[in-house]
């Protein structure tokens, strides 16, 4: 009888603890308001510093080609990413996110948020970004380091991983056209990582040039970013670009790459246009000419 109890007993325990575990699967599934612990599941994005990194070498270059530090820069790009600057103001409105730390940031830093992006195998990817403060045009910008960028997928580079994720409506890049000269109809749309000066066209047609702002993100112990004042020079006629071999970036509609300015940009001239449009100040034209072909490209003032 004594054996027959005992062994009842341990059944009762046993069908008691798996109906706890249940129960703890069940409210895990439920939606619950999130602890700070909760928050542990969080990856960290933390910038590549690539530009910075390329500025420094460039110190040295003359104990190497530019051509090879180019080669170099390619290939640690395709491994460690390039610091793309979203705008995603729309995005954590639509969604109505609050910070992960509701201490008030200073002028330069930002407040970490949580971003849920959804993978191409359907899971989710949580990402802890930095959300900067409002701009002059009410942007809220995040600096994510991707292998690659498309209107439809981010290559997300977190440590050594690599995550391809859908790109979300809300995160925007800053756009430039090659337009139609008399129309204005667009007949490419080109996404840069972050506000530059352009430098030039290629003789097809198929890539933009920009100039790299080394300075435009610093790392604050590779960890939080702070946006650093930039300008953009605004000539008012034409120009040849005439300067020391350095590496520029090239963009397409495949994304970034480095490129070496003097092989590319030595004959380019440009001017800005006079056209303008009523219902879109800060919308401005500028002409690239090489040799017999000229090009025209749309862009956009910054906000001041």
């Amino acid at each position: 009888m004594s054996k027959k109890r005992t062994i009842t007993t341990t059944l009762f325990f046993v069908v008691l603890a798996a109906t706890l575990v249940c129960s703890a699967i069940t409210l895990g599934g439920q939606d619950h308001p999130r602890s700070t612990a909760a928050h542990s599941h969080l990856l960290r994005v933390t910038p590549s510093n690539l530009l910075q990194d390329m500025n420094r070498r460039l110190d040295y270059h003359q104990f190497t080609t530019v051509n090879q530090l180019i080669g170099e820069a390619n290939s640690e790009l395709a491994v460690r990413g390039f610091d793309y600057v979203f705008d995603v103001s729309s995005y954590i409105t639509d969604r109505r996110l609050t910070p992960l730390d509701r201490s008030t940031p200073s002028d330069f830093e930002g407040n970490p948020y949580e971003f849920d992006l959804t993978n191409f195998e359907g899971g989710q990817l949580c990402l802890r970004l930095d959300a900067g403060p409002g701009g002059a045009c009410g942007e809220r910008s995040v600096l994510i380091p991707a292998a690659r960028v498309t209107p439809d997928e981010i290559t997300v580079v977190v440590g050594s991983q690599h995550y391809r994720v859908k790109r979300p409506a809300g995160f925007h890049l800053e756009r430039v056209q090659l337009v139609e000269e008399k129309t204005k109809n667009t007949i490419r749309t080109w996404e840069l990582p972050f506000y530059a000066e352009l430098l030039g066209v290629s003789p097809d047609g198929s890539t933009l040039f920009f100039l790299p702002n080394f300075n435009l993100w610093a790392s604050r112990q590779n960890t939080s970013t702070r946006l650093l004042t930039v300008s953009m020079p605004m000539p008012t006629g034409p120009r040849v670009v005439h300067r020391p071999s350095h590496l520029i970036l090239a963009v397409t509609e495949r994304g970034v790459q480095f490129a070496n300015e003097y092989e590319l940009l030595e004959q380019e001239t440009s001017e800005i246009l006079g056209d303008r449009d009523p219902d879109f100040p800060y919308i401005g034209y500028r002409r690239f000419r090489l040799g017999a072909k000229s090009y025209v490209v749309r862009f956009e003032w910054p906000c001041t």
